[in-house]
């Protein structure tokens, strides 16, 4: 007979057992591992005191009594909890990719005369820290993609994946806590009539839950000035200012910061400078460029310049039609001149790139 046979010790071990596995299904979901390990340990300890006492009432020697606790201890430890096999090997899948874009479709006007096929099987994967820049003609789906990543509208098929969550069927809202966005119009990101660090506390508190406490502390504040000072526009002594007042490419700035406030797990970049004089838009560029790399954020920009998409970012794609037709990173986008993506588009299309914008810019 088993030692585990004797009640009432048989019953307390199938119980700790119990609330070890029901606790280590709990942590899992959650990802509370620190909770977990602390739970076994308290449990190890409960088990080793339990041991210790039966063994001294059998009057084992006392090395023996040591070894025979610790076997057991360790045996109970061991014992795995319902899918803790697999954890492991499901982090390292989770956690390959920032952005998974899985064969995604999106047609608007279906079944009428206005039907138009805006995704068709685009199929994306973005590394932690890439820095991407997409390219197109007008309907080439650029915009539209980013629109699916943010959840603007649903998707007809496929799936989109940020690291390793799953958000293809949540709505617009309960993605922004992954998300920060740029948006082409220097007006749309910020609120005119609230002041910068009024606009900047909501950015702040982005996917938190809304409590009466003040709207903007003294912490607040000097972290505020702190990220301001580094735009280099003297925007950190106007933080009371109302941002209606303040030049399109300064709102465009501010909106970026606030954007990357929050450390997303991705940034959209939405022709983020197609409104701005050249001067000011290279200077938002440069600032993208900052915010990007200092706080080691994966993006996506979406531009009509192509010498901007190729100076900026170390990945570039091409759009035609729905689909990403072409993918180049390294050293082989560093050497690329605009002729050379012209030729690529004609290679890969099959027709002549007829966006005069993009080529002229």
């Amino acid at each position: 007979m088993s030692i585990w046979d004797v009640e009432p010790l048989s019953s307390v071990w199938q119980l700790l057992l119990s609330v070890r596995c029901s606790f280590g299904k709990f942590a899992s979901k959650r990802k509370l591992a620190f909770a977990f390990t602390l739970a076994s340990v308290i449990l190890g300890a409960v088990i080793y005191y339990m041991v210790y006492q039966f063994v001294l009432w059998l009057k084992m020697p006392s090395e023996d009594m040591k070894l025979f606790s610790a076997i057991v201890v360790a045996i109970f430890l061991a014992i795995p909890f319902e899918g803790e096999e697999n954890t492991s090997e499901r982090s390292v899948k989770v956690m390959a990719y920032a952005l998974e874009i899985q064969d995604v479709h999106k047609v608007f006007n279906r079944g009428t005369i206005n039907e138009k096929v805006a995704l068709n099987g685009v199929n994306l994967n973005l590394n932690p820290g890439d820095f991407v820049t997409i390219i197109g003609g007008n309907g080439a789906g650029k915009s539209t993609t980013l629109n699916a990543i943010a959840g603007v509208w649903p998707i007809d098929s496929g799936k989109i994946i940020i690291d390793g969550t799953d958000i293809t069927n949540l709505p617009e809202h309960k993605r922004a806590k992954y998300l920060g966005r740029v948006f082409q119009d220097p007006m749309t990101g910020t609120a005119a009539t609230m002041d910068i660090e009024e606009n900047m506390a909501i950015a702040l508190r982005r996917g938190e839950k809304r409590t009466l406490r003040w709207g903007v502390s003294r912490e607040d504040r000097e972290l505020f000035r702190e990220k301001l000072q580094t735009l280099g526009l003297g925007l950190e002594d106007r933080m009371t200012s109302k941002v209606g007042l303040l030049s399109g490419g300064q709102r465009q700035a501010i909106t970026l910061l606030m954007a990357a406030l929050k450390q997303p797990k991705l940034l959209l970049l939405d022709e983020h400078t197609a409104a701005l004089d050249p001067k000011t838009a290279a200077k938002v560029l440069e600032i993208s460029d900052k915010i990007i790399a200092e706080n080691q954020l994966t993006a996506m920009m979406v531009t009509h310049n192509m010498k901007d998409a190729i100076v900026h970012g170390n990945r570039l794609i091409m759009m035609h039609e729905g689909k990403v037709i072409y993918d180049v990173a390294g050293e082989e986008k560093k050497n690329l001149q605009v002729k050379d993506l012209l030729a690529k588009f004609e290679e890969v299309s099959g027709g002549e790139f007829a966006n005069d914008r993009m080529m002229l810019a």
